[in-house]
């Protein structure tokens, strides 16, 4: 049977409280009602008659367009695009189907589908989805961060559903922040196009800025007064020195964690990878660290299944050697852990991870990046004048470090006076920093590659080659060695 164009309307008898749909009075008019068709779709798996709705469309000559374009699909053997669903309630069901993502990614892709595509393109039909929607959502992403009040980024409707989305102010995004959105997007809409939700990936020839990441810098000399000048770092990604890695560890030696520092330092372990480690995963009679799983995130349940993940990669699952001082450190803790747990007793939670709380429990991820961040702070000595007043009522010329009030007048510290101590590095710089120092003793690229977990020597040398400053000194009289000269200059 040949479908035909049908109005039809949401109205109700006031009497019957039943939809008029098809009888609706009103229907003659232009401005009521929309547009559907129905036709005979291919039985079930018992047999059975199916007619399926499509529709509305806004227009008669717009449903028989749709007519035409349905009965190709099925003489082509494809299934009816439901016009129905939504984007929103789509990514729902496709992040829900996926039951190989890893924990990590699964968190990531969650979060990229609350905070843009549902607040942005959520409402949108699937099959009216097109290029210039996530062209638009782009846009606004990268306002985000940037907007201020009365700015023409203020007014977008679209800034502002994205800016509800969100509990915390945005920081500004950039390019590879948006291309990892966009491969969350790129990678529900290519599923969909399987699924033949969808004829074509409207996302598919989205053009994106080029999203670099920050290559590693050294905190030379010349670097860390410009710090200090500043307050600014040449670079997102820094690495010290092994000096200056060395001055950091003497002056938090007595900090709980510090087994935890030393072994991030020496060995390039990732946070959630050190945070995770089972304790019977520390061989310290073998000298050896087995790296087998992370933690992704705290939960209440310990070891629950939500906790722990497997390593980034295949090659994250490895085994690290240790050496005579970080295998005394590692051993030096866990003869204090053991005696809290023998104290503590009933009170003691058996989590069966190495680093833990003074309970049992393991540390969440995000508190260990902040305890580092204040250690950071405290051995950058980041001095302020204080701002009280002596007792012969002049300003007080005292200074003290960040956020510290001063001793005597009680003063909040304002007015950046000097920074006298180690430039600041993130908890992961610390990575690049083992990397960095392997490289300069001269161990091959390729153990360092597997040291670190990476699949691949190519990643080891786009990420965490940043050579030392005497090895390049090194390298360019190398070179100069081999050109021969008749005058010396």
């Amino acid at each position: 049977m040949m479908p035909v164009p049908f109005k039809r309307c949401g109205c109700r008898d006031q009497i019957t409280g039943k939809k008029f749909g098809r009888k609706c009075p009103r229907l003659k008019g232009k401005d009521h009602g929309s547009w559907w068709y129905r036709f005979d779709a291919p039985s079930g798996s018992a047999g059975k008659r199916r007619q399926a709705w499509i529709g509305p469309f806004p227009t008669k000559k717009a449903t028989e367009e749709s007519i035409a374009e349905e009965l190709a699909r099925l003489g082509r053997d494809q299934h009816v695009a439901d016009r129905a669903l939504t984007f929103g309630r789509y990514l729902d069901d496709w992040l829900a189907g996926k039951a190989s993502l890893k924990a990590t990614t699964r968190a990531a892709a969650s979060e990229h589908i609350e905070l843009y595509f549902r607040a942005g393109l959520g409402h949108i039909r699937m099959v009216d989805l097109r290029d210039y929607h996530f062209e638009e959502l782009y846009a606004a992403m990268r306002a985000l961060g940037h907007v201020k009040p009365g700015s023409p980024a203020a007014d977008s409707e679209l800034v502002r559903r994205l800016l509800a989305a969100r509990t915390n102010p945005p920081r500004p995004m950039g390019p590879a922040r948006i291309r990892r959105v966009h491969a969350t997007a790129m990678s529900a809409l290519n599923t969909a196009v399987k699924r033949r939700k969808i004829t074509a990936n409207p996302a598919a020839h989205v053009e994106l800025e080029a999203g670099r990441k920050p290559k590693a810098l050294v905190w030379t000399p010349g670097r860390v007064e410009y710090w200090r000048r500043t307050g600014r770092r040449p670079s997102p990604v820094m690495v010290w020195t092994p000096e200056q890695a060395g001055a950091f560890l003497d002056l938090v030696a007595d900090d709980e964690l510090y087994a935890m520092w030393h072994l991030l330092t020496y060995r390039g372990l990732r946070r959630g990878e050190a945070i995770g480690l089972p304790d019977y995963d520390v061989d310290l009679d073998d000298a050896t660290v087995h790296i087998r799983e992370t933690l992704v995130r705290a939960a209440e349940a310990i070891d629950g299944p939500d906790d722990l993940d497997d390593p980034k990669s295949e090659a994250g699952a490895r085994t690290l050697a240790l050496d005579p001082c970080t295998g005394e450190v590692l051993a030096d803790y866990r003869k204090r852990r053991d005696e809290r747990r023998r104290a503590l007793g009933k009170a003691w939670v058996e989590s069966g991870r190495f680093f833990t709380k003074l309970n049992g429990e393991p540390p969440d991820p995000a508190w260990v990046t902040q305890r580092f961040g204040y250690l950071v702070a405290r051995a950058a000595r980041v001095r302020k004048r204080c701002s009280g007043t002596t007792a012969r009522g002049r300003p007080c010329r005292r200074s003290a470090l960040d956020g510290e009030a001063c001793h005597q007048h009680g003063g909040r510290n304002e007015g950046e006076l000097q920074r006298d101590g180690l430039p600041p590095v993130r908890l992961h710089d610390l990575r690049h920093g083992s990397a960095t120092y392997a490289l300069a003793a001269g161990i091959p690229i390729k153990v360092v590659s597997e040291d670190l977990g990476h699949s691949t020597t190519k990643i080891t040398e786009d990420l965490y080659t940043s050579v030392l400053p005497e090895l390049k000194q090194s390298a360019a009289e190398a070179v100069a060695a081999t050109i021969p000269r008749s005058k010396k200059r």
